[in-house]
């Protein structure tokens, strides 16, 4: 089941497929992101309202299953300040599809107390979709979308989204469709507006000159869209992207979910939902990926050596060698393009100064009071030893 009335989240507690999953990482970020969002704006006193914009919203539905529109909005219908300031903008491709959510929608107590109505608008990600979308470009807004599926996606309009806009940008790719039609020319439009068409072109002839593995080509795909991705967030200082990856019951990668914003708030926010919603974590090191068929949400304490903590553990020794450095500095610095929390450098770091491999120098606690050996905030710092 999916989150009650009385619920903080949107969320399935033990998700059994890849369209619950998404559903979590989607609903649960939502929800959190609402809260963070409407406490800033009456903090600031800011005349602002938000937008939640879903140009994909038949995406993998399962069954009864609409999609987490259809668990989001009446989730905000339940909530008496959210449901006052949301602006919602609901696009698919299908028509049928997008008539079974505005009938499942219709029914009682699911939207009537939204105090705007959403927007609804069927085909391919038009200019009358940028125009609505362009009337609440300074709100606090969040977009998911597919990109190969959707005519009228681009990477430009993302940057515009995304740097412009201030949006966070929810991004599915299908990179198994992408495999089976890449050679295609009936696909080419859509494939150039991926890849763009020198990329796509040397793409293509990477394939042909050589037989590759299905891993292999998923990583040469991977490699082929940094460009794109970092063009997105080119004049970004903060935040950046993350990547959650759904597998076939081969676990061969079969779509990417990729969150893409300029902001250090909601990346955080992401990047922990994502953990969270890993099928397996080591050491609290989460993989970032669903297999249909695997165990849920395994939880797993490796040995001392070879696990993910000891890999970070190394890596913190090798890059910052007789260097002091303040503990918010370290974990900004070194966890930009990574999946890895803050829970996960402390324990980290707990257990290189167990080892005697560094020296934590922790902020004094005030008159009365004692912190714990395993108390470590942002203010402390850092030092570590040289080796031998």
């Amino acid at each position: 089941m999916a989150s009650s009335a009385r619920s903080k989240t949107i969320g399935i507690a033990q998700p059994q497929s890849a369209a619950q999953v998404r559903l979590n990482l989607i609903g649960r970020y939502f929800s959190q992101w609402a809260s963070y969002t409407l406490q800033r704006i009456f903090k600031e006193q800011l005349e602002e309202k938000l937008a939640y914009i879903d140009l994909c919203a038949s995406l993998e539905v399962e069954g009864s299953d609409l999609g987490a529109s259809a668990q989001i909005l009446p989730w905000a219908n339940r909530h008496r300040t959210l449901r006052q300031q949301l602006f919602t903008l609901l696009h698919d491709r299908d028509a049928l599809a997008l008539d079974a959510l505005q009938q499942h929608l219709a029914q009682p107590e699911q939207i009537d107390r939204l105090a705007f109505e959403p927007q609804w608008h069927q085909g391919s990600v038009d200019a009358a979709v940028k125009d609505v979308v362009a009337t609440v470009r300074s709100l606090p807004t969040l977009v998911v979308a597919d990109f190969c599926a959707y005519e009228g996606l681009t990477w430009d309009w993302l940057y515009e989204l995304v740097q412009r806009h201030g949006a966070e940008v929810v991004l599915t790719i299908d990179v198994h469709w992408v495999l089976r039609h890449l050679m295609r020319k009936k696909q080419r439009p859509t494939l150039e507006r991926l890849f763009g068409a020198e990329a796509l072109e040397q793409l293509q002839q990477t394939f042909k000159a050589k037989r590759y593995s299905y891993a292999q080509k998923v990583q040469h795909c991977w490699t082929a869209l940094q460009p794109m991705l970092h063009e997105v967030l080119a004049d970004a200082s903060t935040g950046g992207q993350l990547r959650f990856t759904f597998c076939q019951d081969n676990a061969r990668p079969r779509q990417w979910l990729l969150f893409l914003t300029a902001q250090e708030a909601p990346y955080r926010l992401m990047r922990t939902i994502m953990t969270e919603e890993s099928q397996l974590l080591v050491d609290g090191i989460g993989n970032l990926q669903y297999i249909p068929g695997a165990p849920t949400r395994q939880r797993i304490q490796s040995p001392t050596l070879f696990g993910p903590l000891f890999e970070l553990e190394q890596e913190l020794l090798r890059t910052y060698r007789n260097q002091t450095i303040q503990l918010i500095d370290l974990f900004e610095v070194h966890q930009r393009g990574r999946s890895l929390i803050r829970q996960n450098y402390h324990d980290a770091l707990l257990r290189l100064e167990a080892q005697g491999a560094i020296k934590i120098t922790r902020e004094r606690p005030g008159r009365g009071r004692q912190f714990p050996k395993s108390h470590l905030t942002d203010k402390a710092f850092i030092s570590f030893k040289s080796p031998g």
